[in-house]
């Protein structure tokens, strides 16, 4: 039987206490609103160390009343991941749909993609949201070393108020600050209210700092996934890739005594475009991606007891001219690929 690889934390920014001890540990509301189609949003920022495969992300969060949240109001949530800008803000925004780079939008609460927390039944109002990019994508999503900026927020229906001594408050749900002590925040959570339904500023992403005197300046999230192999350590897992850059075919060597039980490629915004089996055989494989757009793809294979990644990279063909010429000397100018 294939046991798949455990992951691990690529990003960890963990509020580090469930339920949170007090309130310097909330940031600030963040929604959408189902009827309007208007809200809030917040996003914040994380890096890869290296090519990354994303099977998870968690959310953490809060709510004056979890049961009265998830039954009556929640209809849906969305996720995006978006690249860095050159401001170090996030490169769009919600309202600009099919610019993510990750992009789940009103994904239903009774989805098998998503995992809804409530409160651990201890009465204190936390709600997470654990994302499955495996099931909802059918297959893992995949990206670059870099920073990304991650975006999420509830799309809410039937807002109520609470009514407090002191003021009333929207039943709504706020996002749970890092740990104080995490050392992996980078830059300051960024806001937006593009159309400017609670506020009269922010249509732009705008830090946080700017926002509220809050002091907590970041949202707690963990993403989960698996480091990608660079193509050295690939071989040192006593696996091999040749030629690698390549123009068409590809040999993967497997000298080990696992089989390789199947394989997949995916670009690189994780999307699986070549699959197939390795009819349960050691030995060597061989692949034809000359059907590929020249680019970095993953390889991922799949074998009795793991599963092992590595970067690919498919080179451009060229042309050159060349001349020949005929028995009536004429000469033609013809392409060759090399």
């Amino acid at each position: 039987m294939k046991m798949s690889s455990s992951n691990t934390l690529l990003w960890d920014q963990n509020p580090g206490m469930v339920p949170p001890e007090n309130l310097e540990m909330i940031a600030i509301p963040i929604t959408h609103s189902n009827v309007d189609d208007t809200g809030i949003w917040y996003a914040d920022d994380f890096k890869l160390s290296s090519a990354s495969e994303i099977t998870k992300i968690k959310i953490f969060g809060i709510t004056y009343s979890p049961s009265d949240l998830i039954n009556n109001n929640l209809t849906g949530v969305d996720l995006y991941i978006y690249a860095n800008s050159d401001d170090n803000v996030p490169s769009n925004d919600p309202s600009e749909v099919g610019t993510g780079l990750l992009e789940i939008i009103n994904l239903g609460p009774t989805s098998g993609a998503l995992e809804i927390e409530d409160d651990y039944g201890l009465g204190t109002g936390v709600v997470n949201f654990t994302f499955d990019i495996e099931a909802y994508n059918g297959s893992s999503f995949n990206l670059p070393e870099g920073t990304y900026w991650i975006s999420f927020f509830p799309r809410l229906d039937n807002l109520s108020y609470v009514d407090f001594d002191y003021e009333e408050a929207l039943k709504i749900w706020t996002t749970i600050g890092p740990d104080p002590n995490i050392t992996n925040t980078l830059s300051y959570g960024q806001y937006m209210d593009k159309d400017m339904a609670l506020t009269d500023n922010y249509s732009t992403w705008t830090s946080i700092l700017e926002v509220t005197n809050n002091e907590v300046a970041n949202f707690a999230f963990t993403i989960e996934g698996n480091a990608l192999l660079s193509v050295d350590e690939f071989e040192e897992n006593s696996l091999s890739i040749y030629p690698n850059p390549t123009r068409g075919p590809l040999t993967i060597s497997n000298p080990t005594n696992e089989n390789i039980v199947s394989y997949a490629i995916f670009d690189v915004i994780g999307r699986k475009i070549i699959t197939g089996t390795g009819k349960n055989t050691t030995g060597s494989i061989n692949l034809n991606i000359e059907s590929l757009s020249a680019g970095q793809y993953f390889l991922r294979l799949d074998l009795d007891y793991r599963s092992v990644m590595t970067k690919i990279l498919k080179k451009p063909y060229h042309t050159i001219p060349y001349h020949t010429t005929t028995k009536s000397n004429k000469k033609f100018s013809k392409q060759l690929l090399i």
